[in-house]
Formats: structure tokens, C-alpha cells, sequence
């Protein structure tokens, strides 16, 4: 991934190059203005999912947009131009070389790493903590670092189950945050704008569940926000067949009232919501990595181009 990004330093230190020979003159504001533009609309494009086209728009106008402000700052020399492209271009032939690089899918991610960050968001309820500590937490950790809420119930859950042998050496869980009921609203949108994907279980669809899930939805596109629910909460059994009809019917009638709480907070989803069932018997663990696996790889397929968003 590497490359891509790598290109986007190119297209930039060309933009600064092109700008500065065939149209900058005396028309620097308006170029400025414009190129802001682009760079903006772009930023929106690649935060909503709209992959490469927005990454270029953004880079053609950051590109534009720098030969202005440096013209009206009164750089007038070809020179100056020239060398500000070529560094742009060194460092966008270091980072495609390097192994190291961002991923350009997750643009929201600080430059400094390249692991992907999980915010998982979980009712406080102890009758799905022992799951979420023994079976959520251990495979999502397989796709980058978990950042999470503790609580009593989470902290006194016993380790059990397939997955929790060695969940305490789990690299990529990182240490539950606890916050006071004053702090939770605030630094649950905090966070958020550090996060690369939103998990959330919605096994109990309370109000402060849809107010998190409003959240997501205002800083991450809909792609990248996944819904996880205990079989228990919907009472059907081992999710072994996505088509049957008695599970479909279960999951629509659990997340109906989610889908109108966010509807009445004016936060509409602009895809179907992924939602995976999860059970603790060997059977629904199975079932639940292969759906995670595939959830996963859909967000991958999105960002890089590959599936449309919807």
C-alpha cells in the first residue's frame, strides 16, 4: 500500500510545477481559493469512501494551493518551485520504497503507525462481558489494537473459551480506559477521531448505544462501522446459516429500534449495517471468524477501490 501513497507526494510536487508555469500570473488568490478548495472536497471524497478519486483531488489541490500562498508570499523564482517538487518527490519515492508507509485507506490514522486501531464499544452488562473478554476482544486483536471501556463486570469475567489462552499476551489489546459518567460522552467523541474502524455490540440496544453508534457514524464512513450481537440476544441458536430465514428475521426485528433512534438523531447510515452474531459454543466462534474475516476484507476491498461502497 505503500505505492499509492508514495504517488500522492508525486502528484502534489507536480501540481506545485504545473501550477506555477501555465497558470499562476497574477491570479494567485483566485488559485489559492480554488485549490482549497479541491483539497477539501477531496479530504470529504476519501473520508466517505470514495477511494483514489478523492486521494487525487486532495493531492492535486494541497499541490496548487502550496504554489499560490508561496507566489502571493513572494516566491518568484522558478527555482524555488522546482526544489520544493523534487523534495515532494524524494519523499514520495522513500515512502512507496519503505516498509513502513501509511495506508492511504485510512487517512484518519496519524502518519507515525501503520497498525490499524479498533474501537470496540460494548454494553456494560455482565452477561455479555465474559464473550466480549473471551471471544471479541482475542480476534479482533487479529486485525490491529483494541481500544475499549472497562467496567466491573468485564474485570471480574473469567478467562474461558477457545480463544483465551493466551489473552493476556495478546499484543494487540491494549488496557481498558475507564472514564466517569461526565467523561464518557466526551472522550468517546474524542477518541472516535483516532479510530480506524468502530465495532460495536448492540446485544443491548440502549439509548447510550445509539448515541455511541450516532458518534461513529458522524466520524467514520459506514463502511467501516460493524455491528456484533450475542445469539442470546436474539434468542435463536447456533448462527450456522446467514440465509435462514428465522435468524434473518431475529436480527431485523433486535436492530429495528437502533435503526430508528439513529434515524431520530438524524444519523442515517449511507450502507446496510454489517451485523455479525457471535455465540460462545465452539460452533458460533467458528462462524463468527469466518464473518469477521469477510467483514474485514470488505472494508479492505472498499478503501483500496476494488467493491463500491453500499
Amino acid at each position: 500500500m505503500q505505492g499509492p501513497v508514495g504517488c500522492l507526494f508525486l502528484l502534489v510536487g507536480l501540481s506545485i510545477v504545473v501550477t506555477f508555469l501555465f497558470f499562476l500570473e497574477s491570479r494567485q488568490t483566485t488559485i489559492l481559493a480554488i485549490g482549497l478548495a479541491v483539497f477539501l472536497l477531496g479530504v470529504v471524497l476519501v473520508r466517505g469512501g470514495g477511494g483514489i478519486v478523492g486521494a487525487w483531488m486532495a493531492a492535486l489541490g494541497f499541490g496548487s494551493s502550496i504554489a499560490a500562498a508561496m507566489s502571493l508570499a513572494g516566491a518568484n523564482a522558478a527555482w524555488i518551485y522546482w526544489s520544493v517538487a523534487v523534495v515532494l518527490v524524494i519523499i514520495g519515492f522513500a515512502i512507496a520504497a519503505s516498509s513502513g508507509g501509511v495506508s492511504p485507506g485510512f487517512f484518519r490514522s496519524q502518519s507515525a503507525r501503520s497498525n490499524c486501531r479498533i474501537g470496540f464499544f460494548r454494553p456494560f452488562n455482565a452477561e455479555y462481558s465474559a464473550e466480549a473478554k473471551n471471544l471479541l476482544f482475542p480476534m479482533l486483536s487479529g486485525y490491529g489494537s483494541v481500544y475499549f471501556v472497562a467496567d466491573e463486570s468485564f474485570d471480574e469475567a473469567d478467562f474461558d473459551g477457545l480463544w483465551s489462552k493466551d489473552y493476556e499476551a495478546l499484543p494487540g489489546l491494549v488496557g481498558g480506559h475507564r472514564y466517569t459518567n461526565e467523561e464518557w460522552q466526551r472522550q468517546v467523541a474524542t477518541n472516535l477521531d483516532s479510530l480506524d474502524i468502530a465495532v460495536v455490540d448492540i446485544s443491548v440496544p440502549s439509548t447510550s448505544v445509539i448515541w455511541e453508534i450516532k458518534q461513529c457514524y458522524d466520524r467514520l464512513p459506514s463502511h467501516r462501522i460493524v455491528f456484533v450481537v450475542s445469539a442470546a440476544a436474539l434468542s435463536i441458536q447456533v448462527p450456522l446459516d446467514v440465509q435462514d430465514e428465522s435468524m434473518q428475521r431475529a436480527v431485523s426485528e433486535h436492530i429495528m429500534p437502533i435503526l430508528e433512534g439513529l434515524s431520530a438523531l438524524e444519523a442515517n447510515p449511507t450502507t446496510k449495517p454489517i451485523m455479525l452474531v457471535y455465540a460462545p459454543v465452539v460452533e458460533g466462534q467458528v462462524w463468527l471468524a469466518n464473518a469477521l474475516f469477510q467483514a474485514m476484507s470488505n472494508i479492505v476491498a472498499i478503501e483500496t477501490g476494488a467493491t463500491p461502497a453500499g
